[in-house]
């Protein structure tokens, strides 16, 4: 996902020559990152009143924004209740990790008989770049680290020659969960994703389909293990603070 401008640093004051387009995007991006960055959290109540204010745009924009967001899991529009923050069980997880272990490991399975040299070498230097920063904590070059590994996968999707196939797994991992399965990592699992990468450029430059494919699936399953792993911590830390026991 792109990093847009945080709703707490947008205007307040609305500007009145932001072309239509502009607004809807402006509106887009500054709920989407503003529910990633956990500003809104799950079942959060969204307003137009509110987000016009805070975004600097007018109601129409705001509606279509939601409307764009509630079509890809950002957000949940409940009939004569409004707008909230989408809340993911680990059911709506697995399905979700379900279909990218699919997508994914053949797409890695493609790429192995039609990725080229040069690309190879393009999938070498962004697994180079996670290296160190794998060692780091997990705050530290975070978004440095998430834009290698995005530009990993992304160039492997290009090389399984596809466009409708790119198309569809773009949707996938634009869902709130799968965006955040790279804060979910333990240092270890950090390190253990790079070497993924290292083994699925090996299967890439071997030519070996079957190869690239089990090492993406292995790779897919991981994240949703971490993924899994935070939201059931998640939970039972919302639980105990409010004396529940889950």
């Amino acid at each position: 996902m792109q990093n847009p401008t945080s709703i707490s640093s947008l205007p307040t004051t609305p500007t009145r020559s932001r072309s239509g387009g502009n607004a809807v995007e402006l509106a887009y991006e500054g709920i989407k990152t503003a529910i990633f960055n956990q500003e809104f959290g799950p079942g959060h109540h969204l307003t137009e009143a509110m987000l016009t204010q805070k975004l600097g745009v007018s109601r129409t924009p705001i509606r279509e924004a939601f409307r764009r967001l509630g079509a890809e899991g950002w957000l949940e529009i409940l009939p004569d209740q409004g707008v909230r923050v989408s809340e993911w069980s680990l059911r709506d997880i697995d399905e979700v990790f379900e279909i990218r272990v699919l997508l994914e490991s053949y797409i890695a399975s493609r790429a192995a008989t039609r990725i080229h040299a040069e690309d190879i070498e393009k999938l070498k230097r962004y697994t180079q770049q996670m290296e160190p920063q794998a060692k780091l904590p997990l705050d530290e070059m975070l978004e440095q680290r998430s834009a290698a590994n995005n530009a990993f996968h992304n160039l492997l999707v290009e090389a399984a020659g596809n466009a409708r196939l790119h198309r569809i797994l773009q949707v996938m991992i634009e869902i709130p969960v799968v965006k955040r399965t790279f804060q979910s990592y333990t240092t270890e699992e950090s390190q253990r994703s790079v070497a993924h990468h290292y083994e699925i450029i090996a299967a890439l430059e071997a030519g070996d389909s079957d190869w690239a494919a089990a090492i993406m699936r292995s790779h897919i399953l991981a994240g949703r293990h971490a993924v899994a792993r935070e939201h059931t911590t998640a939970s039972s830390t919302t639980y105990t603070e409010q004396g529940i026991t889950p």
